[in-house]
């Protein structure tokens, strides 16, 4: 049997302490949440009707959300390649990411 690498040993460790892959996973993160907050900023933005300076604030507010959007669903696809590795499970990630390249 292999040894495991150190980045893969980390990895595995995160399955059950999040808080080793970032600080910012250690706070409780609601995507649902993150991704209907994100969806009234698109909202009052693509209204037009707000200073350039609540415009853009509104714009950080989103790229922030967008970034911890996107880290814990990157997380998310980590553990299950962590959970899934060197087992008889064929999952195919591509797929789930809707990256089908049969198209």
């Amino acid at each position: 049997m292999d040894c495991p690498t150190v980045q893969t040993r980390v990895l595995f460790h995160s399955v059950y302490n999040p808080s080793l892959l970032s600080p910012m996973s250690a706070k409780k993160f609601d995507l649902e949440k993150a991704l209907s907050q994100l969806e009234k900023l698109v909202e009052r933005l693509e209204q037009g009707d707000q200073s350039l300076e609540t415009s853009l604030k509104a714009f950080e507010q989103g790229i922030e959300l967008v970034r911890e959007c996107q880290q814990t669903l990157a997380q998310a696809e980590q553990k299950i390649r962590v959970l899934t590795a060197n087992n008889e499970l064929d999952i195919d990630l591509d797929n789930i990411n809707g990256n089908n390249s049969d198209d």
